[in-house]
């Protein structure tokens, strides 16, 4: 608690310099907290992006593999890499 009477003027000076730092404590954290959304929001957003791509990239041979996996013949594991193959044919 900081005292002070602005009919005196008494400890106005000392209120406002409280009242700085507080803001500039603030306002550091604040940025810092706004740095640390943003980079989360990019990754989200990225992964977001990623599996939409991956979707349509592996829809052909998800679609292929479907009854297999349904019938136990391949894994999901296995199916899983049948589609990275799908997905990254065009990078190898």
């Amino acid at each position: 608690v900081k005292m002070c009477s602005a009919r005196e003027g008494d400890g106005v000076e000392g209120v406002w310099d409280v009242l700085t730092e507080f803001r500039q404590v603030m306002a550091s954290k604040m940025e810092a907290k706004r740095s640390k959304q943003a980079s989360k929001w990019m990754w989200n957003q990225l992964t977001e992006e990623l599996l939409l791509l991956a979707k349509k990239k592996a829809a052909a041979e998800a679609k292929r593999l479907a009854p297999d996996l349904a019938h136990g013949y391949i894994s999901p594991r296995s199916a899983a890499h049948h589609l990275m193959d799908a997905i990254f044919k065009d990078t190898k």
